[in-house]
C-alpha cells in the first residue's frame, strides 16, 4: 500500500500541483514586470548624472530583460524544489501513517482511490 500510495502523491504532484505553482507564478511575474520596469528605471535615472542617463537608461532596458528572465529561471527552480520538499514531506507522513494504523489507511485509501481497491 506504500508503494502505491507514493504513486499517487506523485502523479497528485506531477499532474496538479507543480503547473499550479508554475502557472501562477508565472502569471504574477508577468503582470509585476511592466509595474516594477518604470519604477525601477525612473529611480536609477534620477541618480544618475544627465550626460549619462540615456547610456544607462539603454543598459538598463537590456539587462532588465536578461535579469527578469534570470529571476523566472529561479523562482521556477525554487517551486520544483518546495513541490519536492512537499512530497518527501507528504510521503513520510503517509508512509509512518500506513505503519501505525494499516487499516484505517487502507479504508481511507479506499475511500479515495476506490479504483486501486
Amino acid at each position: 500500500m506504500q508503494e502505491k500510495a507514493n504513486e499517487k502523491i506523485d502523479h497528485i504532484v506531477a499532474e496538479s500541483v507543480k503547473p499550479v505553482l508554475h502557472n501562477a507564478a508565472e502569471e504574477c511575474m508577468t503582470k509585476a514586470s511592466p509595474c516594477i520596469r518604470p519604477v525601477v528605471k525612473k529611480c536609477l535615472l534620477k541618480k544618475t548624472p544627465k550626460c549619462i542617463s540615456p547610456c544607462v537608461g539603454l543598459s538598463y532596458d537590456t539587462s532588465y530583460e536578461q535579469s527578469f528572465k534570470s529571476a523566472k529561471k529561479s523562482v521556477h527552480t525554487g517551486l520544483d524544489a518546495s513541490a519536492d520538499q512537499f512530497v518527501k514531506m507528504s510521503k513520510n507522513t503517509v508512509n509512518k501513517s500506513i505503519e501505525e494504523k494499516p487499516e484505517r489507511m487502507k479504508a481511507i485509501f479506499s475511500f479515495f482511490f476506490p479504483e486501486e481497491s
